[in-house]
């Protein structure tokens, strides 16, 4: 309804939404029979491979992150670096999906501080990207009451699932990396990390903590922060 009322076309996201929909189904499957780690991740390679190769959504430069005055531009790099960004944030979301609402109220704020950015742009369109954005949103505010067992009952309420939470990571890896583009430079690329710099720490913190204890990296385990918030309330509730 909203893409007849905006008299607006999609056909420039149709890698976007092949790779949604294909990262969806796998997630229902996935949440249905549990697939296995190496599993997941090829399918999130695939997926990268083909947004980067395909649709051409390459990061080709980290920003001035050295003071130098110019980007520092990855060159071969680029590609490699592209592909392992997508499968990393879209892994941090489903990673970060551990008790009711994180995910998707992280990605609602995320998603909203890309429209505030569209909106004080000087770039002019993005017409379809602010209403695919605003979708987004408005999905995720009424998924969020029926994830509330207080506001629905546990019986009514619903989750994201791998499907949803990976779908997530997608939506906002594509729109950082297409801002980021040398020709709209919507978001700087060296800002672009702090817009969904909560899954990204939490990331970073479990893999370096399996890493110095010598365990599985794709292993779950609780040591995500949502975790430690949980244990710490329970124990002031006891």
């Amino acid at each position: 309804t909203s893409i007849l009322l905006f008299d607006i076309s999609l056909k420039d996201f149709r890698f976007l939404f092949f790779c949604l929909v294909t990262l969806l189904i796998f997630g229902v499957i996935d949440d249905y029979q549990d697939t296995s780690p190496r599993k997941k991740i090829l399918v999130h390679f695939l997926i990268a491979v083909v947004l980067v190769v395909l649709d051409n959504k390459v990061v080709y430069d980290v920003g001035d992150i050295f003071g130098f005055g110019y980007p520092q531009g990855l060159s071969v790099l680029a590609i490699p670096f592209s592909i392992i960004a997508i499968i990393g944030v879209v892994n941090a979301f489903n990673m970060l999906d551990g008790t009711d609402g994180l995910a998707a109220f992280t990605a609602m704020i995320s998603l909203l501080a890309v429209l505030l950015l569209l909106e004080r742009s000087s770039v002019d369109g993005f017409v379809e990207l602010k209403v695919l954005i605003t979708l987004f949103v408005l999905c995720l505010a009424v998924f969020s009451i029926f994830n509330f067992a207080g506001i629905v009952g546990s019986g009514r309420q619903i989750f994201l699932g791998d499907s949803g939470s990976t779908l997530l990571g997608l939506m906002l890896v594509f729109l950082l990396i297409y801002l980021a583009d040398r020709d709209y430079k919507v978001v700087r690329v060296c800002v672009a990390p702090w817009i969904i710099g909560l899954p990204l720490l939490d990331m970073f913190s479990v893999m370096c903590i399996r890493l110095l204890k010598r365990r599985s990296l794709i292993i779950a385990d609780r040591n995500h922060l949502h975790h430690y918030l949980i244990d710490i309330y329970g124990e002031k509730k006891t």
